[in-house]
């Protein structure tokens, strides 16, 4: 399969006759280029991030979680998501239930335990793509006014900064995004599905991003072995990379390390970002590993109040997105 059948976005021949897809496009160009505008203080277009030294990403502790998987359990079958009323669509892949124990954020010589439900996870990060199909309402005809579900979704305010910082849009991993933004795009798909999508809970991410392993990384014990999975600071060029470009995990999963860090909901109930990113070192790739924004990634943030949708330091945090299936069995893992 090729780099672009492997990401979640799914292009046919046809696409350059297709009206939204060129608005898709001339948006994404804009923005990659100029942006809306550029915040003080923001890194310019084209600058690698920084993540600021007090929110640098740690692990609760040394040892890894562990990991156990039901191989009894009745098996889904994946699916692809498509965004009616443009060319998009995202590619769901099924993980088995299970279980993790995990050290505790609060307490790391105490473990907390969890039970995972079976559940649907996206195979790639959220493109650019498909979050601006979102934010410029690109699944309506232009001039069409909303009365859809969907459609009374709050949405971001427009970037007022180069939010790709230059780095591509077009199949490339949305970045800046605060977890207000995440989640709201989470609440639009399920709007527009009539599906349960949602973002994934710390417990949920990791166990996914582990797929069955109780290695330091789900590639093994060794650091060399992250070069064939993740984009991170020894590979990246400190640049964001074409989604599904790197290995995928056992459950064909890609880049749950590395390329965007991804927003998940704490076991402390805390907003984290999970998996590193492309300027993360090896460390911070730990399964484990867990980034707590206290405020550092808006430092420099024009708005007052601060803009609860963007990140003018976060330009190395996304997100993907997971889905409880349609069982009647309640996903775990909260």
């Amino acid at each position: 399969m090729n780099t672009l059948g492997r990401t979640s976005l799914s292009m046919n021949t046809n696409l350059s006759m297709n009206k939204n897809h060129r608005r898709i496009m001339g948006i994404s160009a804009v923005l990659a280029v100029v942006g809306m505008s550029v915040a003080a203080g923001a890194a310019p277009a084209g600058e690698p991030p920084v993540i600021p030294p007090d929110l640098v990403p740690t692990s609760p502790s040394e040892k890894p979680s562990s990991v156990t998987v039901k191989s009894d359990a009745p098996k889904l079958e994946p699916y692809t998501e498509t965004i009616s009323g443009t060319v998009l669509t995202i590619d769901m892949v099924p993980i088995p239930p299970g279980s993790i124990t995990m050290a505790d954020p609060a307490d790391p010589t105490k473990t907390a335990a969890k039970e995972i439900g079976a559940l649907y996870v996206s195979t790639v990060e959220i493109s650019w793509d498909h979050y601006n199909a979102f934010l410029f309402g690109l699944d309506k005809p232009e001039g069409a006014v909303g009365t859809t579900a969907a459609d009374a979704v709050t949405k971001p305010t427009k970037p007022y900064v180069a939010a790709d910082r230059g780095f591509g849009t077009t199949g490339y991993p949305v970045i800046s995004v605060s977890y207000r933004g995440a989640e709201s795009f989470a609440a639009w798909l399920a709007a527009k599905t009539g599906k349960k999508y949602r973002l994934p809970t710390e417990a949920e991410w990791e166990y996914a991003c582990r797929a069955g392993a109780s290695t330091k990384y789900p590639s093994g014990d060794d650091a060399a072995s992250l070069d064939s999975i993740s984009w991170f600071a020894d590979n990246a060029e400190a640049k964001t990379h074409l989604l599904g470009t790197k290995e995928p995990n056992t459950w064909g999963l890609y880049d749950m390390l590395g390329n965007a860090g991804e927003w998940a909901k704490g076991i402390d109930n805390k907003w984290v970002i999970k998996g590193g990113s492309f300027v993360a070192d090896a460390a911070a790739m730990r399964p484990e590993a867990r980034l707590v924004n206290t405020g550092a990634l808006n430092a420099s943030d024009p708005n007052i109040p601060k803009s609860k949708w963007w990140l003018t330091e976060g330009g190395f945090v996304g997100f993907r997105v997971v889905c409880e299936p349609d069982t009647g069995a309640k996903a775990a893992g909260n």
